[in-house]
């Protein structure tokens, strides 16, 4: 079996290694530092630190009454959605620093939700921002980088540059 060639992409790994350690420690420093449901106004009506543990998928959806069985599922699909991440993230030609930008964003963004679902079973979530009546939902670091990652491998796709090596 051929090993992947990793030349070139050691930047773009430790990258992900970045975003995972960032996420898990401002998370460990708002478990440590706030209780559950505690609210910090950091610029008043626009910005909030909410502590909040999010046991469904993406913006809470599914977690309301969300049983053992569709945590697993989740975090099952998370597995997955990562494994595949990988494998594009491998094909791509080193050349393609857009691409491979963002797959390490996705990567690393999922590692750090996988971690707190395997740990605790559910994502610890505290970035919260809300104009008056509107409120957008509480996410964390990893979510940030899941999100400005999926919207590299966009650009990266609507400029027409492939992504296979």
């Amino acid at each position: 079996m051929n090993r992947p060639d990793l030349t070139g992409k050691r930047f773009f790994l430790a990258l992900s290694g970045l975003v995972v350690i960032l996420d898990q420690v401002s998370k460990i420093l708002v478990k440590n530092g706030l209780t559950l449901f505690e609210r910090v106004e950091v610029i008043p009506d626009f910005f909030y630190i909410l502590y909040i543990r999010n046991s469904g998928a993406v913006w809470g959806l599914f977690s309301n009454g969300a049983g053992s069985w569709m945590q697993k599922g989740i975090t099952l699909l998370s597995l997955a959605a990562l494994v595949l991440v990988m494998v594009f993230f491998l094909r791509t030609s080193r050349k393609c620093r857009l691409e491979l930008t963002g797959f390490s964003l996705v990567a690393g963004g999922a590692v750090g939700n996988l971690l707190d679902r395997l740990i605790d079973g559910s994502v610890v979530d505290f970035l919260h921002f809300s104009i008056g009546s509107w409120s957008w939902p509480t996410f964390n670091l990893a979510d940030s980088a899941i999100t400005i990652g999926v919207c590299l491998l966009t650009l990266a796709i609507l400029r027409g540059k492939q992504t296979a090596a």
